[in-house]
């Protein structure tokens, strides 16, 4: 890790210096799952701590909420009948203002 050691103002060369602290930081950690992995297939257990976990990963439902099947079929055929619009009176201000007394000609 020689880059950690080196001090430069040069701001690629602190992301380098951070990035290098982190890949052994990775490293470490990978090394430690390992040999716990390890350990765990050959059946060395005695070192682990009992940890009592709670599955968060799904979704909270009310009990009295209640769940429809969509009807796309029926969905699709509304869309593709269309909806019954009603006029509407618009004034389109989108047209540049041009005075009276100025003349556009071609160039």
């Amino acid at each position: 890790l020689a880059s950690r050691k080196t001090a430069c103002r040069h701001s690629s060369h602190r992301t380098d210096i951070f990035i290098s602290h982190q890949n052994s930081y990775s490293k470490a950690n990978n090394k430690m799952a390992d040999k716990a992995i390890e350990q765990i297939a050959k059946g060395e257990t005695h070192n682990l701590k009992h940890v009592e976990t709670t599955d968060k990963s799904a979704p909270i439902i009310e009990g009295d909420v209640k769940v429809k099947k969509v009807d796309r079929e029926g969905f699709l055929t509304e869309v593709v009948k269309g909806a019954d619009l009603k006029h509407a009176e618009t004034a389109d201000k989108s047209a540049p203002i041009i005075e009276k007394d100025v003349h556009i000609g071609e160039n």
